[in-house]
């Protein structure tokens, strides 16, 4: 058992260091690590799904996809690395089988809510809104650090279906859970305009400006 678990020390260092350099953009570092460590051992899927993302840092899109199906097809449960492959395919133009991953995904992790917003999203591009919508709301029930992704997109589906005051709860709900995000904050900005709300929409303008000095955004919307 010893010899066990000081095996999958070793392995979980190999990843930290893979990580460490893609964190850190030293992309090729990161591949070369990340091939050492499958050539240490071959059947292991964080492996392959962290070649995957060094090779898509490099916008080696279809190799990275190669990675993420290999991560599946060794650990099917492997949630993240097919949610990846959903990413690769919409980045390739290939949307259907973009949306077919992600509701894969959804089918055994209903509580992955980048799958959830990703889907949302493409749904939204179709047309689909009702689907989207219900895709989006469960996704805003799942209490995760990535519930605030949920409520912003769901902040821009209310816009779309013109339920400003809805659309103004969900941003307001997100900005409140992730303060430094600016992005539901724009949303928040935009539907106070949309509400004729002119004054809270130039004081949360401002407040933006100050917080986010480098966003262009935080301009445009004072201008």
């Amino acid at each position: 058992r010893k010899a066990s678990e000081g095996s999958r020390g070793v392995e979980q260092a190999r990843l930290a260091v893979v990580d460490t350099f893609r964190a850190a953009g030293a992309v090729d570092p990161a591949i070369a690590a990340a091939r050492e460590a499958i050539a240490h051992r071959e059947d292991w899927p964080e492996a392959w799904a962290q070649l995957g993302l060094c090779l898509a840092a490099k916008q080696d899109i279809e190799t990275a996809l190669t990675c993420w199906e290999r991560a599946v097809e060794l650990e099917p449960k492997f949630h993240d690395a097919r949610f990846h492959i959903g990413v690769a395919h919409g980045m390739l133009g290939r949307l259907d089988e973009a949306a077919a991953s992600y509701r894969t995904v959804l089918e055994s992790a209903p509580g992955h809510v980048k799958a959830a917003v990703n889907l949302a999203g493409l749904l939204m591009h179709r047309g689909e809104l009702d689907e989207a919508e219900r895709r989006l709301v469960d996704a805003t029930r799942v209490q995760t650090p990535e519930r605030p992704i949920a409520l912003t997109a769901l902040g821009d589906l209310r816009m779309k279906q013109i339920k400003v005051a809805e659309a103004e709860q969900s941003f307001r709900e997100a900005a409140g859970l992730a303060p430094r995000e600016p992005r539901p904050r724009i949303g928040l900005v935009a539907c106070l305009l949309e509400q004729e709300k002119h004054g809270d929409a130039l004081s949360e303008a401002e407040r933006l400006a100050r917080e986010f000095p480098d966003l262009p955004a935080g301009a445009e919307c004072l201008a």
